[in-house]
């Protein structure tokens, strides 16, 4: 579905001169897979990410998704966005921030699929709360369902988790596995976490230190549905503990 190739991106600095940020990056995704893209800070894995989802054009390569342009794709709204921060309107409630993009892009199946993404998202009881009435995993579930609010078959998603404790993460990687095997969209999912990768995806992609290039594309060949007690096999430790050795530069 999403097919990547010799993507390069170049930044002009404070001082005008040229950081490289990514070096020919070719990627072939399929539809309905979930990728996770790990690697060290400043890597390019958010730059990554937003140029699969024309915010930002790439220096050199291209990016098909399925067969249109990012830019194409944008207005055909295949992209759902989660950020590192929730960005949550403060003065809507859930369900009001949940049906933001239909009202956009004035889609009324959008406005009126937002009581079913409350069931979805475990949001149930939390509808007319206002954001600063919600914990920090309540928020990333809104966000989370605002994403999905008109269907979109791309879902972009760069650190949701990276602020939440351990024992929240832990509990939202379980959602986020719980919505998506419901929603099969095709996820592409920055992360920090070498077990949050291992237990989400289907592939692994490892980056370079900038500039960010693919040294490995790992396959996660562990049994679906992923449940958190899968840590404790042995096959997931192997797994992770591959992952981690690649990560050492």
């Amino acid at each position: 579905m999403i097919e990547l190739t010799k993507i390069g991106k170049v930044f002009n600095n404070h001082n005008n001169k040229a950081v490289e940020a990514l070096r020919e990056i070719s990627l072939s995704i399929k539809k309905g897979s979930f990728t996770s893209v790990i690697g060290p800070s400043g890597c390019g894995k958010t730059t990554l990410l937003k140029i699969i989802g024309a915010i930002l054009d790439p220096s050199e390569g291209s990016v098909s998704i399925d067969g249109k342009s990012p830019s194409q794709a944008l207005l055909k709204h295949y992209f759902g966005f989660v950020f590192q921060e929730p960005t949550l309107l403060p003065w809507r409630s859930v369900i009001k921030n949940i049906q933001l993009p239909g009202e956009i892009l004035s889609e009324k199946k959008a406005i009126a699929r937002a009581g079913n993404l409350v069931e979805l998202a475990g949001l149930a009881g939390f509808e007319d709360l206002l954001p600063k009435e919600l914990s920090g995993g309540m928020k990333t579930r809104v966000a989370i369902a605002r994403a999905l609010s008109f269907h979109p078959p791309v879902l972009l998603m760069d650190e949701p988790f990276g602020s939440l404790d351990e024992m929240t993460r832990d509990t939202m990687n379980s959602e986020l596995l719980r919505i998506w095997e419901e929603i099969r969209a095709t996820v592409i999912f920055v992360t920090h976490s070498i077990r949050e990768a291992v237990l989400l995806s289907d592939n692994v992609v490892i980056l370079t230190p900038r500039p960010g290039q693919v040294k490995k594309i790992i396959h996660i060949d562990l049994p679906r549905p992923r449940i958190r007690e899968m840590y404790r096999l042995p096959q997931f430790g192997e797994i992770a503990g591959n992952i981690r050795e690649l990560l050492i530069f």
